[in-house]
């Protein structure tokens, strides 16, 4: 009985000791804290170019606008035209037909044409033939019909350069505002292709002999001329009509007509006989060349003319003056303006011949 009570004892004392032993045990350590892994920047990945700015590599931009037309010949020998409907990265959209837009990558581009009209060009070859043939004209007529040597038709040859010059000049100035041309503005040599398209603050710089915006003027005026020579003052009513090329936004050039009635007319008292007088009109063939700044709804021009004048005698005349443009209606502008003409060149022997002209009109533009 004793033996049996002993292993019972040892037995169940393991048992208790190891229920109750974790109380008094110290609590185990808590786990280290959990950490991120290191963060690693992600590569930066650079902005796409903005819709107005698109190249196939660095260089200046070739300026374009949307509805400009371009004709477009790729590196396959395909050509293509239309009008530029929008830039994309690497690439420009066409507007080939009503139907049909094309989409053609720069650095297919093998050439680049633009169409535009171009009057200063025409301004440039026009004014070059006609300075030397009314040189040329104006000299034969001098020497043949007038008294003198060399010198006069070197005279006459300079006056009638200038005249044919400003006459041609404005008559090649309307001529390429009618006429429009393709111009190559880039060729696959020219290395990688950059276009742009043209900002606001662009305007004012590429606004003169562009041919962006009006490109012509007509314009007709009533007018009042008086003669202010040595044969007495006279007056008349008459007027004017222009054909000018606009070349940007501040400059005009072209050929003028101007018709005055009874200025210049001479009364002759004889001494024997009837009183009789003898009618003239003035009349003015030339060019005119007109430059202005707008100032609020006005536009103040100062106004050069040079030409054939035809009144008591036929001579070479010149005038200066200023208008003032109102713009007091939409698209009908109210116009005066006042100058002085004068003789160039005159012989001794002749009346001096002067003029003082008003106008008051208006003009279209297109």
């Amino acid at each position: 009985m004793r033996n049996c009570l002993l292993l019972f004892l040892l037995v169940a004392a393991p048992a208790a000791w190891a229920q109750v032993a974790p109380e008094n045990l110290p609590p185990p350590p808590p786990p280290p804290p959990q950490t991120a892994p290191p963060l690693v920047e992600a590569p930066e990945e650079p902005e796409p170019p903005p819709a107005s700015v698109q190249s196939t590599g660095t260089g200046r931009a070739l300026v374009v606008k949307p509805g400009e037309r371009l004709r477009v010949e790729t590196t396959q020998g395909q050509t293509a035209s239309g009008e530029l409907v929008s830039l994309m990265p690497g690439a420009l959209s066409l507007q080939a037909s009503p139907e049909q837009v094309l989409t053609i990558l720069l650095r297919d581009v093998q050439e680049l044409e633009t169409r535009k009209r171009a009057p200063g060009h025409g301004a440039l070859v026009g004014g070059g033939a006609g300075a030397v043939s009314g040189g040329l004209l104006l000299a034969l007529l001098c020497v043949a019909f007038a008294e003198g040597g060399d010198d006069t038709g070197l005279a006459c040859g300079g006056v009638g350069a200038l005249i044919g010059g400003a006459i041609g000049a404005g008559i090649g100035a309307v001529v390429g505002l009618a006429v429009p041309r393709w111009s190559t503005i880039y060729e696959k040599e020219d290395g990688p292709l950059a276009l742009r398209l043209r900002e606001p603050e662009d305007d004012a710089l590429q606004g003169w002999f562009s041919g962006d915006g009006p490109v012509g003027e007509v314009g007709l005026q009533l007018g009042y001329a008086r003669n202010l020579g040595s044969s007495g003052a006279t007056n008349g009513w008459g007027g004017r009509l222009h054909l000018l090329a606009l070349l940007g936004p501040y400059l005009a050039v072209g050929p003028e007509v101007a018709w005055y009635s009874n200025v210049g007319s001479e009364t002759f008292v004889p001494a024997e006989g009837p009183v009789f007088q003898s009618e003239h009109s003035l009349f003015q063939l030339g060019g005119l060349i007109r430059g202005g700044v707008e100032i609020g709804p006005t536009r103040t021009s100062a106004l050069l003319w040079l030409g054939l004048t035809d009144n008591q005698t036929g001579h070479v005349g010149a005038a200066a003056g200023g208008e003032v443009e109102l713009n007091l209606l939409a698209q009908v502008p109210v116009v005066v303006d006042v100058r002085y003409h004068f003789q160039v060149a005159r012989d001794e022997f002749e009346s001096v011949q002067r003029f003082l002209t008003f106008g008051l009109g208006s003009r279209a533009r297109w």
